[in-house]
């Protein structure tokens, strides 16, 4: 094999590890960061442009449009989303061997490139529909740059083979001018601040930088021949930044995110080092012995290199301190430090989403060991020799390659999806639910249970369903749920879906039941069938028709709600819709004492009123309190918005009386007479 192929083939093996069961294997589904992402590309192809965009805690735009055009050119479907991310990812691996190739020589290059393919960190973030992974991308691009127009020589190891080239073709090609290579490193470097929050750290890295080489290297860059190229790169740097910079200023409200997590920063500033010290120590302790803590960003807890990997880094930086008058390894120190710097003054640490400005550096510290054995000859003169020659080199390479690919195979495909709360970020249930719908063509109407019916579910579902003919109701708490939709439509083209992680009400659950709604358990998912249409049978008939819109049939009395011994009963109301709105609404039931008094209450309604369609079915749970006196019950319908107009029933009325105590039986008996359906509603009841 010829040698130049190598690190094509490297390359080739870091797009598998991006690409390979990106939709829906590992992560198991959307979380509600990716699917907010998708929700703001949906806004730029509608024509809303920004460069910060304040949605979900505030995003700066540059991923965005990049995802956009991929949801354009691709569909709009949850794979384009992630290969965004996954591009980049590889772009990550490519940029670090064209970097280090250029600082260290290429063998160097091909061990960092071999860590950046196939290592944990960098992989997790490649796989995900999140903007992080841009961020070392563009900045390492801007790197790169930069240290051409400040070392136009490139390194190269003693002996070099002809014919190497590297996966950016050869970037140095793009800069035949000293002056395109700044005009290159300041666009990259401005577009990085356009990526995500942690670019913040980048004044540090290029200012820290330079500070340095004018400190020690003057003469060695040429400062008097540079000095004006170093202008034009910081005062572009700062024109392309500024806008960005001139909106927070004006809106810093935006950031909130940042004010949720800057405790130690907020301690520095007030004199307290405390945190900012235990966050040093957690950082530095991350690669070898405790890791991220959360399951959002690792296999918590778990550091990022195994024994003896960990060694090497340690004793690469090391080395690096040792030899910190070397540029090269100045560039590093730097580097790390303004890496480090996001972490270091928030909460969480040591967090891998914040010091992904590291992600090129990864491979690096290791194989700044690897390459020293030569100066050990004296004590290991044969291992030195192995370890010097390009055929070892390309050996270990391999070694690495395959190790840590396998060590995180089995950490994010098999450890990391099994665990309860990245199953529950990542929306698994919904993605089992969404696949479900797309192999059952005769399911027209599905009511979908989630813990955020009002907010994040139906786009989870919209960006994840691969069909349009069915119609969606949603419900869900974060909780036991206590409203259950059943669509109206024909039970054979009828479904209701529930994680089985999380429950019903346990009287709703016996109400389904009892009317002949059964549950089947498949994997993570409760899938509810019902036989024939839908009926209800309540315990005590009354009818109220409220504003067009809700139809009530009776309801159900669990437990003595007049008592001293029990603590709380429940009533359980059945509704039927008659009129479709976009408009709010809660039901309200309120216990009323012999002056008038509201004494208890329950206001509460799971499932989004504008996804009701009419003929579907409310089944809704009130717990209440139990009392000792004499009281009367109120129930009604409002607009949970202010000034919170409450429907009017066909009397006139703002709310109906429920006659406790005068039970029809468990047979339904209806009074329904005087009401009056309409033709499409009257059909649905109708149709077998």
């Amino acid at each position: 094999m010829r040698q130049k192929w190598l690190p094509y083939l490297i390359l080739l093996w870091a797009a598998g590890m991006r690409f390979i069961g990106l939709y829906h294997q590992s992560p198991p589904g959307l979380s509600h960061d990716e699917v907010a992402n998708w929700l703001i590309d949906r806004s730029i192809l509608a024509g809303e442009h920004a460069l910060y965009f304040t949605e979900a805690y505030g995003h700066e735009a540059g991923f965005h449009y990049w995802q956009t055009a991929l949801v354009w050119l691709l569909g709009d479907h949850a794979l384009a989303l992630r290969l965004a991310a996954a591009f980049l990812g590889v772009g990550v691996v490519a940029i670090t061997f064209s970097l280090i190739r250029r600082v260290f020589g290429r063998n160097m290059a091909l061990i960092a490139m071999a860590v950046a393919a196939g290592h944990f960190w960098p992989v997790f973030y490649s796989r995900q529909a999140l903007r992080a992974i841009m961020l070392p991308f563009t900045a390492a691009l801007s790197l790169y740059f930069l240290w051409v127009y400040l070392f136009p020589k490139p390194t190269s190891d003693p002996a070099p083979p002809s014919g190497l080239s590297s996966p950016v073709s050869s970037l140095s090609s793009l800069v035949s001018r000293p002056s395109s290579s700044v005009i290159l490193a300041a666009f990259f470097a401005g577009l990085s601040s356009y990526s995500y929050m942690a670019s913040r750290a980048l004044p540090f890295l290029f200012g820290g930088w330079i500070v340095y080489l004018l400190l020690f290297h003057a003469q060695t860059i040429n400062i008097k021949e540079k000095w004006r190229g170093l202008t034009v790169f910081f005062m572009m740097y700062a024109l392309l930044s500024w806008p960005l910079v001139a909106f927070i200023q004006a809106a810093p409200e935006a950031e909130i995110r940042i004010a949720e997590v800057d405790g130690p920063l907020r301690a520095l500033l007030a004199g307290e080092f405390g945190p900012v010290v235990e966050n040093g120590v957690a950082i530095l302790g991350m690669f070898g012995f405790a890791g991220d803590p959360l399951w959002r960003q690792n296999v918590a807890g778990t550091a990022v290199f195994g024994w003896p990997a960990a060694v090497f880094f340690y004793a690469g930086v090391g080395i690096a301190l040792w030899r910190w008058r070397d540029p090269r390894y100045g560039l590093l120190l730097i580097w790390a430090a303004a890496a480090a710097l996001p972490s270091l003054v928030t909460i969480d640490a040591p967090s891998t989403i914040r010091m992904i400005l590291f992600l090129p550096l990864l491979g690096v510290f290791p194989a700044i060991v690897i390459h020293s054995l030569s100066t050990l000859s004296p004590v290991f003169p044969q291992l030195s020799t192995v370890f010097t020659r390009n055929l070892g080199i390309y050996l270990l390479t391999f070694a690495i390659l395959l190790f840590s690919s396998a060590r995180t195979v089995q950490q994010l495909g098999v450890v990391w999806p099994q665990n309860d709360e990245v199953q529950f970020v990542w929306q698994r249930d919904l993605t089992t639910a969404a696949f479900y719908l797309n192999d059952q063509p005769a399911v027209t109407a599905a009511t979908i249970v989630g813990w955020t019916p009002e907010t994040m579910d139906e786009p989870t579902m919209q960006v994840t369903l691969r069909r349009h003919d069915v119609a969606l109701r949603f419900t869900g708490r974060v909780g036991a749920v206590t409203t259950a939709v059943l669509p109206g439509d024909k039970p054979a083209n009828s479904v209701l879906l529930r994680p089985k992680i999380l429950p019903f009400e346990a009287a709703l659950e016996e109400t389904l039941t009892r009317h002949g709604v059964h549950a089947q358990i498949d994997d993570n998912l409760a899938i509810y069938r019902w036989s024939e249409p839908f009926q209800p049978q309540p315990q005590t008939a009354q009818t109220a028709a409220f504003a067009g819109e809700l139809l009530f049939w009776g309801f159900d009395q669990v437990g003595e709600c007049l008592s001293t011994a029990a603590v709380s009963c429940q009533i359980i109301t059945y509704w039927q819709v008659t009129g479709e709105t976009n408009d709010e609404r809660r039901f309200f039931l309120h216990m009323v004492d012999d002056r008038g008094e509201v004494i208890a209450q329950s206001d509460l309604l799971d499932a989004p009123a504008r996804f009701w369609q009419e003929g579907d079915w409310l089944i809704q749970v009130h717990t209440l309190p139990t009392a000792a006196e004499l009281f009367s019950l109120q129930l009604g319908v409002y607009d949970p918005r202010p000034p919170f107009a409450r429907l009017l029933t066909a009397a006139g009325e703002d709310h109906i009386q429920l006659s406790l105590g005068e039970r029809t039986s468990d047979t339904f008996m209806t009074t329904s007479s005087s009401i009056t359906l309409s033709p499409k509603l009257e059909k649905k009841v109708s149709d077998p």
